[in-house]
């Protein structure tokens, strides 16, 4: 199986807080992954219904969108946003509302996987994403500093950005169609 988690070396090089969340998140990624794999391969990318993706699907679909995340945190890193206010713009409170209630939500194209991805490259694609979004959390000085500015969500801080992954893990599992 598939190991890029550094788990040793986080708590280390990053706040403890922020590490903590990121362990527990790669803890509910990996349960998701042996979610799918003890599915019969089959089931495994095969859509529930039309339009909502296949079990394999949604960890490819994750890693996209921590992907397209990765991207928004190295266009703008961190250390620029020193002294910035944080404010969240109602299109974050929305999304976060909606995967709180798992309500069917649309999804970016960015984050929208290849119909049929199989498990093994989602899982791959999966692990390694979450390698580089570690990355960018280590750059954070505390969960209450800025960690982003965009147009979308406006500017979070590392603890915005942590809620945000864990209410997309709680919107999957809560959605998972096996």
């Amino acid at each position: 199986m598939l190991e890029l988690w550094p788990r040793n070396d986080i708590i280390t090089h990053m706040h403890p807080d922020i590490a903590i969340r990121l362990e527990k998140l790669e803890d509910r990624r990996k349960a998701l992954v042996e979610r799918v794999r003890s599915l019969p391969t089959p089931k495994q990318t095969e859509r529930p219904t039309p339009g909502e993706f296949s079990p394999a699907e949604i960890v490819m679909h994750m890693a996209l969108a921590e992907k397209y995340d990765v991207e928004i945190f190295k266009k703008q890193p961190p250390e620029t946003l020193k002294g910035k206010k944080l404010k969240q713009t109602f299109i974050f409170r929305k999304v976060m509302s909606d995967m709180a209630g798992a309500k069917k939500a649309a999804t970016l194209k960015a984050m929208t996987p290849e119909a049929g991805v199989s498990f093994s490259v989602a899982e791959k694609n999966s692990g390694e994403v979450r390698k580089n979004l570690t990355d960018c959390f280590e750059k954070v000085p505390a969960p209450d500093a800025p960690m982003s500015k965009n147009f979308i969500f406006g500017t979070l801080s590392a603890s915005d950005w942590l809620g945000l992954f864990e209410a997309h893990f709680h919107y999957h599992e809560t959605r998972f169609p096996a």
